[in-house]
């Protein structure tokens, strides 16, 4: 294997998670990663693997690759005080998904006006990779672009 792909959960701008005023993710206590401000309301599977599990007010979701790579995608910052209300599953927690299939739908304009960020922070939460980790340098993503890769050689 010489690398493992991370396609983007989300459409929408990246930029460092350093750039975020939640610490708890620009310290990367949770792990390494990324940021997205999305342009639509829809997370997507970034590899084929397991939604391992979904956030009780679904506002983040917790992926694990087919390598063992596990990711968090937490849509908005402090979107916890939400309970639930701008978010729909659209897979139940345990079930194989496929890279690029939708997962969540939730309301970015409706999640704004309710005066929270919707700033996304996308990390590897298992440490010991199997690599060096690379994010992507490119401002704009969406399921179709690497987010992220892991080179493994």
């Amino acid at each position: 294997m010489d690398s493992i792909a991370i396609y983007s959960p989300l459409q929408g701008k990246t930029m460092p998670l350093s750039k975020i005023a939640d610490q708890r993710f620009s310290k990367e206590h949770f792990g390494p990663g990324v940021v997205v401000l999305p342009r639509k309301n829809y997370v997507y599977a970034p590899f084929d693997g397991v939604l391992v599990s979904v956030a009780e007010n679904r506002h983040g979701l917790w992926f694990r690759s087919r390598e063992g790579i596990e990711l968090l995608v937490h849509v908005g910052l402090d979107t916890v005080f939400l309970n639930g209300e701008c978010f729909s599953t659209m897979v139940e927690p345990g079930t194989s998904v496929s890279c690029g299939q939708a997962v969540l739908e939730f309301d970015r304009k409706q999640i704004r006006r309710k005066g929270f960020s919707t700033a996304t922070p996308i990390v590897i939460t298992n440490s010991g990779l199997p690599g060096r980790l690379h994010i992507t340098k490119r401002r704009y993503v969406s399921p179709e672009t690497m987010l992220m890769y892991i080179s493994c050689s």
